[in-house]
């Protein structure tokens, strides 16, 4: 609710062309996949999954049960998501540096 306030009367579109849009794909596969990293956060302290990035865990998690594949693929495409998201451009040091007129 509070994110609909800030955002009303902002258009949102609804492709992955525009950045926006992708941010907001991203924004909904993280909400998808929250409940699976906190299940597997509950599992680390269980001790059913080795302590540790729960993203980086997610073989161990699918080999102990604690999430099943469609689990498995809303975590990884959250976190692609998230990359494409956060993605910048890359310059060699040179291209910054100010020429001389």
């Amino acid at each position: 609710p509070a994110r609909d306030r800030l955002t009303e009367g902002l258009y949102v579109p609804d492709g992955l062309d525009q950045p926006l849009g992708r941010l907001e794909d991203a924004l909904h596969k993280a909400r998808d996949a929250a409940p699976v990293l906190a299940r597997m956060r509950r599992a680390m302290r269980k001790g059913e999954l080795p302590n540790g990035d729960p993203e980086q865990l997610l073989d161990a998690a699918l080999e102990a049960g604690v999430i099943d594949a469609d689990e498995r693929a809303a975590v990884e495409a959250a976190v692609a998501a998230r990359r494409e998201v956060i993605q910048v451009d890359e310059f060699p040091p040179e291209a910054l540096k100010r020429r001389q007129a």
